[in-house]
């Protein structure tokens, strides 16, 4: 059999992939905590490989990485053990 090809996918694509919104992607990217991405050298395009998104969302991947391989963060399956911020309201004196 063929070697199969990666799936490369643009910033909208990414986010419908994990569902979750560009902006949502576009923050985990500039903080360092979401999926692995790439950029197309000498451009400022972005893109995500699938199978790097598949492995980030079941928590295998690289949570927060580049195209240089650095980062850290939250992975996927982090995510679903986060309890959502309660916030206690001060009584009046």
């Amino acid at each position: 059999m063929g070697k199969k090809l990666a799936k490369h996918m643009t910033t909208a694509e990414a986010a419908a992939h994990v569902r979750m919104s560009m902006s949502w992607l576009e923050k985990r990217r500039a903080d360092g905590t979401g999926p692995p991405w790439h950029r197309v050298p000498g451009t400022r395009r972005i893109y995500y490989d699938q199978a790097e998104l598949d492995a980030w969302m079941n928590g295998q991947g690289r949570p927060g990485a580049n195209r240089d391989g650095a980062g850290h963060g939250l992975t996927w399956s982090d995510m679903a053990d986060l309890q959502p911020l309660k916030i206690e309201q001060e009584s009046p004196e």
